[in-house]
């Protein structure tokens, strides 16, 4: 595992044999302003990743998600699915959290390629990632 990022906000790392980005969300995003390299950690971990990549995002620790943050991740998104990412498979407990993150599910072209799952269904999130 090759560690890319670690702040008070996000740890990122990604998994050669996998081939599948680590994303760990944490507490409260006022805004984007408080993780300030945000897109160049992910320019850094789209690097290490080939062809049809995935992401497992674990966001059980994230709070609710305000607008801004919530249409920086929109867009970032965007651009993973056109760098080569085919599936992301999201942690989240939170009933608010997840209505959070509805918006970008339906997101065109986010259909079929996020899912989310309780973490109690860890094990079965990486299995619809290797599917």
């Amino acid at each position: 595992m090759i560690e890319i990022a670690k702040n008070d906000y996000y740890t990122m790392s990604y998994d050669e044999t996998e081939n599948c980005i680590y994303w760990i969300m944490k507490g409260f995003w006022k805004d984007m302003s408080v993780v300030p390299d945000f897109y160049s950690d992910w320019d850094k971990a789209i690097k290490f990743t080939r062809s049809g990549w995935k992401i497992f995002s674990d966001a059980s620790q994230c709070k609710v998600v305000p607008p801004e943050v919530q249409e920086a991740k929109i867009q970032n998104q965007r651009r993973l699915l056109k760098s080569g990412c085919i599936k992301i498979a999201r942690i989240v407990d939170s009933a608010i959290t997840k209505m959070s993150f509805n918006k970008e599910i339906n997101e065109p072209g986010m259909s079929g390629v996020i899912k989310q799952f309780g973490s109690d269904k860890i094990s079965e999130a990486k299995s619809w990632l290797k599917e």
